[in-house]
């Protein structure tokens, strides 16, 4: 079979690296179709993933260049005759193969994403979900018991390695916290935004008292908060996340990520549960991994009461019991698309 992969953001490279390799090994054929953002194109030359970029970095994904995105995938498609071409989100992916008379096979996990779910759902053909989504989106969708991230961080696709810190000068016995900051230019984040410098800069201070911080950012880095750099590449970023005693931030995926490795988990949401994603609420409610607050003086005060406590950490028992009850979703994936996609439309 063949298949079309977009690329938007660099966390569409981690969840699809495992699934293109796996989907290659058995015989597909791959074409990777990328967006130039952040440091999307690094961890695709870092993973070895053969791709062609078709879109330039910008904030945020304005109409003239989604039209020139949509044209190049459509040429693409064209040339190379896709059986499938999927994306995350899926709005490129499904008006593309509506356009070449293919199929679209797309994945969110996001609901809160209105307008582009609003403009991707009704031209695709599959649109795969967690269990956790909230929402119906009917006979298309097809719900999985996993998120996103468990497509790389699954252990059997990832073994934390103190040996990568090491060799980067951190102590993995050391506490130290990691910070994300992203810079709010989504789609879905229309209207909303993250922590303004005054608030990062109490968070950091406060958890400087108790250890090293080390931050990624989307956005550069201001000179105060220099010091405190990423100390790994950034395609070896979750090694330091598993090690860590905590993990906090505004990013949505990094959260989930921290949770899953079994990271004390501590993230700012700008708006309110309400309006949460499921796999949010299904991470702090039932499995008790994940903290969320718009307040951000709360978020400080949970960062700095989970930093200090020492039996936070070792509650390996929850994630044991997230993990039982998911699965490995590069091999659910590739089976499932592989099956689904010898049906042609």
């Amino acid at each position: 079979m063949r298949f079309i992969f977009l690329i938007g953001h660099p966390a569409h490279v981690h969840f699809n690296k495992y699934i293109i390799r796996e989907l290659r090994e058995r015989g597909h054929e791959i074409v990777v179709l990328a967006r130039d953002k952040e440091i999307s194109i690094t961890l695709l030359n870092n993973y070895g993933i053969d791709h062609e970029i078709i879109s330039e970095q910008n904030d945020r994904l304005s109409a003239s260049e989604q039209i020139r995105t949509l044209y190049k995938t459509f040429i693409h498609a064209k040339n190379f005759q896709p059986d499938v071409i999927t994306g995350i989100g899926g709005l490129t992916a499904s008006h593309a193969a509506t356009i070449a008379n293919t199929n679209s096979f797309i994945f969110t996990d996001s609901e809160n994403a209105t307008l582009q779910n609003k403009l991707a759902f009704p031209f695709a053909d599959r649109i795969y979900t967690p269990e956790s989504y909230k929402d119906d989106i009917g006979t298309k969708q097809i719900r999985y018991p996993g998120y996103h991230e468990l497509a790389y961080l699954h252990p059997n696709r990832f073994s934390p390695d103190t040996n990568v810190l090491e060799r980067n000068g951190v102590d993995p016995n050391g506490c130290y916290s990691l910070v994300r900051f992203v810079n709010w230019e989504a789609f879905h984040d229309i209207g909303i935004a993250g922590f303004q410098r005054q608030q990062k800069r109490k968070l950091i201070n406060s958890l400087s008292d108790q250890g090293n911080v080390y931050i990624t950012s989307e956005k550069p880095l201001p000179s105060e908060f220099e010091k405190y750099r990423l100390p790994v590449p950034p395609h070896e970023i979750h090694h330091l996340l598993s090690f860590a005693d905590l993990y906090v931030g505004d990013s949505g995926t990094m959260a989930t990520e921290a949770a899953i490795l079994g990271t004390p988990s501590v993230r700012y949401r700008p708006t309110s549960e309400k309006r949460d994603p499921g796999n949010f609420i299904e991470l702090e409610h039932k499995y008790g991994l994940l903290y969320s607050s718009s307040n951000t003086n709360g978020v400080v005060e949970k960062a700095v009461q989970w930093l200090t406590d020492d039996d936070i950490r070792k509650q390996q028992k929850n994630r044991d019991r997230l993990l039982n009850d998911k699965v490995d979703v590069t091999e659910y994936v590739v089976n499932s698309i592989t099956n689904l996609g010898s049906k042609s439309k």
